[in-house]
């Protein structure tokens, strides 16, 4: 999702046999083939199917009292797109863009939604339907205890609302929101959309591995990706022999074989899981750091990773 490249990126991957079987996938498309897919999907029922994969992400997280982080941010836009208008744009003044309207978890950076609107359109007027649709759309257990604006008057709200400028930062220079282009508005709605799901697992992922604090993909990138993968089958089993060119391979050992144990813990100790049981025991581990209160009574008992 990153190198600013519109979808040529797609193209890279073309020829990852590794990646595609282990995914259970015959085989990558080309970026020509997703952009004609894009354009065939109806846009109701595509923007709906992305928002129930964001809210699968997060939903465990949301028993815990928790704050809605809303604000826009602008993407400048060179040539002719759909909602390419003219208005607020401090960095490229006089240059059309688009806005995009987010609602995150404050402090655990997760992206709840994103949605496209032309450059014109960047008050806080324009966010407040989608706001509302968040709201009515989340069961009463699992509604916000505040929810914190683009205005705020509060000093202290203020100071912590430099944290969701930090995943602004992070998703638009880090993986790609200010680096692809679309002509049509509706394929940057679900574009926008996937980019915001893969930067919210990831987050977990790297989580998982330092609970600590949050690691922005700038660093942990390289480090857990620049690894050559070899798939080998004996039998019925299957085998990844991984090769790490980063300069801290035992790191980067250490933090596989961390990831390794708590998979097999899970599926050794607990098989009588749901996949939705197994995947709330992922994020109680991730986000242990936070005391959060999203962890089942039958799943507690479940062995915390070496």
């Amino acid at each position: 999702m990153s190198g600013h490249t519109r979808y040529a990126h797609i193209t890279t991957l073309m020829g990852d046999t590794v990646n595609c079987e282990m995914l259970g996938m015959n085989k990558v498309v080309s970026d020509d083939s997703a952009r004609r897919a894009l354009k065939k999907i109806d846009e109701a029922e595509g923007v709906a199917w992305l928002q129930q994969h964001l809210y699968s992400c997060y939903s465990p997280l949301l028993k815990t009292p928790w704050i809605l982080e809303t604000d826009v941010t602008i993407k400048p836009l060179y040539g002719h797109q759909e909602g390419a208008k003219l208005g607020y744009n401090p960095h490229k003044p006089g240059r059309p863009s688009h806005t995009y309207h987010t609602y995150m978890i404050a402090n655990l950076r997760l992206v709840l939604e994103v949605e496209v609107q032309a450059g014109d359109q960047s008050q806080s007027a324009h966010s407040l339907p989608g706001l509302i649709a968040i709201l009515k759309n989340l069961p009463l257990a699992e509604r916000p205890t505040f929810v914190r604006g683009v205005l705020v008057t509060v000093v202290q709200h203020y100071r912590d609302r430099a944290d969701g400028e930090n995943v602004f930062d992070e998703i638009k220079n880090q993986w790609g929101w200010g680096g692809f282009t679309t002509h049509d508005l509706k394929s940057c709605q679900f574009i926008t959309r996937i980019i915001a799901l893969v930067y919210n697992w990831w987050s977990l992922f790297v989580r998982l591995a330092h609970p600590e604090k949050h690691y922005e993909a700038i660093t942990r990138r390289p480090l857990l990706l620049s690894s050559i993968g070899r798939l080998t089958k004996t039998s019925r089993q299957k085998k990844m022999l991984i090769t790490s060119s980063h300069s801290e391979t035992g790191r980067v050992q250490e933090i596989y074989l961390h990831m390794v144990n708590f998979f097999k813990g899970i599926k050794s100790t607990a098989p009588q899981l749901t996949p939705d049981a197994c995947w709330v025991h992922f994020l109680a581990n991730a986000m242990r750091v936070f005391n959060l209160k999203i962890v089942p009574e039958q799943i507690i008992a479940l062995p915390a990773p070496g």
